[in-house]
């Protein structure tokens, strides 16, 4: 019969199928804490119908990325940015002017940009 080592790191137990030994089980769904993201105050806003309405739109009225151009017939899938990080202010969140429309690319840049100068703002 086939044995299997427990999937958690380091771990040596043998066990009759894939998976974790008793010590290493992780938690089920219902019992972990439930996830807030500190960093992100409009997180919950991003599944909301209105968020989902006005990406669509923006999506639509925009061909291609406002930074370096390429566009979906490229085969990209575009992204929707906030301008100005909303930063829990709902009214800047669904402000169809705060928002732009970038490629994945170009989405990772400004973020990390953004990133950086928050750091050194706060230095």
């Amino acid at each position: 019969m086939k044995r299997y080592l427990c999937r958690a790191a380091g771990c040596r137990e043998l066990l009759d199928a894939p998976g974790y030994c008793p010590r290493h089980i992780p938690p089920k769904r219902e019992d972990r804490p439930a996830f807030v993201n500190a960093t992100r105050p409009n997180a919950h806003l991003y599944n909301s119908v209105a968020w989902r309405q006005l990406k669509r739109r923006k999506l639509a009225e925009t061909p291609g990325c406002s930074r370096c151009g390429v566009s979906r017939r490229d085969g990209v899938r575009l992204e929707v940015h906030h301008i100005r990080p909303p930063r829990g202010d709902e009214t800047l969140f669904f402000d169809p002017d705060n928002l732009t429309v970038v490629c994945p690319a170009c989405h990772k840049v400004i973020t990390a940009q953004e990133i950086a100068r928050r750091k050194r703002r706060n230095r």
